[in-house]
């Protein structure tokens, strides 16, 4: 009898130790199993991952290129916009010293103040605001008269002779400038003596149609008619 219950205790053992090999072996092969699943889950969620990433990385790069794109346009319009403005800028400046080259060749020169610029011409004598009224003034018949010496009268007409061209307006303005230095007494003088006014200025400022001289300056004029009285007072 204690023979067979050893037995049977011994087979149970078998069995239970058995039935516990094969439950570890079950628990190790679910526990493979699940790692497994985890690792492809993780797996799976990091491929997920790396897409994602990659399509926002792809979207960033996709945004960037057409941001620069839109730059490099803004860019080249803002240029051509550029160079439209110095164009223009640079046509306006050209007209105008084109402009102010003409006015310049009627005696019309521009002034500055700190009220505001004005035109001024030293032919008439006359201030003017701006352009358009300063070109009016050098087509209008009174400037040009002036400028062809028709309004000399009196001794001034007698006293200033012909010049070789009116359209050098240096010279007309040298002359206009130097009869209103002149007294009208001292014209009288000068031409009674036979002193003309020719260029204004140079070496054909003045000349003396008596002597066959020619003067540069006022001064050299008043400096020969006062020996011219010298003289003459000597003699008498």
């Amino acid at each position: 009898m204690n023979i067979n219950f050893e037995e049977q205790y011994s087979l149970d053992l078998r069995s239970l130790q058995s039935s516990e090999d094969n439950c570890l072996n079950n628990h190790k092969r679910i526990k493979n199993k699940s790692s497994k699943k985890k690792k492809k889950k993780n797996k799976s969620k990091t491929n997920c991952f790396k897409k994602k990433y990659m399509n926002k990385k792809k979207k960033k790069k996709i945004k960037s290129v057409k941001e620069s794109n839109v730059v490099k346009k803004t860019k080249i319009q803002s240029n051509i916009i550029r160079d439209l403005k110095v164009s223009y800028y640079e046509s306006q400046a050209e007209e105008e010293i084109q402009r102010l080259i003409a006015l310049k060749n009627e005696g019309i020169v521009l002034k500055h103040r700190k009220k505001g610029d004005f035109f001024k011409c030293l032919v008439c004598d006359k201030s003017v605001g701006s352009f358009s009224p300063a070109e009016n003034h050098s087509h209008s018949n009174d400037h040009l008269s002036t400028k062809a010496g028709h309004k000399l009268s009196g001794i001034d007409f007698n006293f200033a002779v012909d010049i070789e061209s009116y359209s050098d307006i240096e010279v007309i303005i040298s002359r206009l400038r130097e009869l209103k230095k002149i007294s009208r007494k001292v014209k009288f003088d000068y031409y009674k003596h036979g002193i003309r006014l020719k260029n204004g200025f140079g070496k054909k400022a003045y000349f003396c149609s008596k002597c066959d001289l020619w003067f540069e300056s006022l001064t050299e004029v008043k400096k020969h008619f006062e020996m011219f009285d010298e003289s003459r007072d000597q003699l008498n």
